[in-house]
């Protein structure tokens, strides 16, 4: 079974990924839009210490499930690109930092949305981590990601935050327990979530991860370039929009869920992923500026597709 090379950097939809449930091998480090999110590989990031990435997903239009919005409709799009890096400071502990810098948009779009115009949100990433396998049997990994809508010069208000500390302990070589939690703050929305699970590689050919939410999947592969996964993905989604809409600097939240099937490859440098699947249905919910007053909308399932294209330097 391959390793990965990069850790949770851009854990950009807790998709919790959100998105989480997962598919994509190689990671980003948001946790806006979580897949197969993966521990830090020495091997190849001592090899390889920097990549650049870019990845992307499409939903198809979702049904609003409410009796006074019968017949309408969302649409739900998200890509982002970054930059990450990793350096070894105490390489005998296998220790060292991290950093990340990314770029993403979401598009939400509901024709006949009373709350707010707005449609694209853009947003800067910037992320410190750190990992250590100082103790014996364990690899440790945190990170802090700052993410700001780069629209609006009021950081502090148009600023959210996600903070991951997450630990692996290797019981046997092909058997490890995960444990840790995932944090959102910023913006009046706060969101604590355990990390709990382990991953079982089988034999050369199967892997299973149960680690949540960070990745759920079975992986199968092919050869030493491709393998296959049958994975959940959780698509979480934050944001402030500006003072001058119907709903002045109210909030807006995306939630969803879905389960896919994606072709992966990697090789030395390069790296790639393509996946397709159906959400399971979602929600949204619109807040004013403090996060009160919500307005819940429960929302269909709909079949979306997605890749990733990755080069490591």
């Amino acid at each position: 079974m391959r390793k990965t090379s990069y850790t949770c950097l851009y854990l950009g939809t807790f998709s919790l990924a959100c998105g989480a449930l997962f598919a994509d091998d190689d990671i980003d480090t948001s946790l806006q839009n979580v897949g197969s999110e993966q521990m830090i590989d020495k091997t190849f990031s001592e090899q390889y210490p920097f990549r650049v990435s870019a990845q992307g997903d499409w939903i198809g239009r979702s049904k609003i499930d409410k009796r006074k919005h019968h017949n309408q409709h969302v649409d739900f799009h998200v890509a982002s690109a970054q930059v990450e890096g990793v350096f070894y400071y105490d390489p005998h502990c296998d220790e060292g930092l991290g950093g990340a810098i990314g770029y993403g948009t979401t598009y939400f779009h509901w024709k006949e949305n009373p709350y707010f115009r707005v449609k694209n949100i853009n947003e800067l990433s910037v992320t410190v981590s750190a990992f250590s396998q100082r103790i014996t049997g364990w690899l440790w990994q945190s990170h802090v990601t700052a993410n700001w809508q780069t629209k609006y010069h009021d950081i502090s208000e148009y600023t959210n935050y996600d903070i991951v500390l997450w630990g692996r302990y290797e019981l046997k070589k092909c058997f490890h327990m995960h444990i840790g939690f995932f944090a959102q703050t910023g913006m009046k929305i706060d969101h604590i979530l355990p990390i709990f699970g382990f991953d079982y590689t089988i034999n050369e050919k199967w892997q299973i991860n149960a680690i949540f939410p960070l990745n759920v999947s079975i992986v199968y592969a092919i050869n030493d370039c491709w393998s296959a996964s049958l994975a959940g993905r959780l698509f979480n989604i934050r944001y402030r929009v500006g003072k001058h809409e119907n709903e002045s600097k109210g909030l807006m939240q995306y939630r969803n869920k879905g389960a896919e099937f994606a072709l992966n490859y990697n090789k030395d440098r390069y790296s790639a992923n393509i996946h397709a699947g159906m959400t399971f249905g979602g929600q949204f919910k619109i807040s004013n500026r403090n996060n009160k007053h919500k307005h819940h909308f429960d929302i269909g399932s709909a079949a979306y597709a997605g890749g990733e294209l990755a080069v490591k330097f």
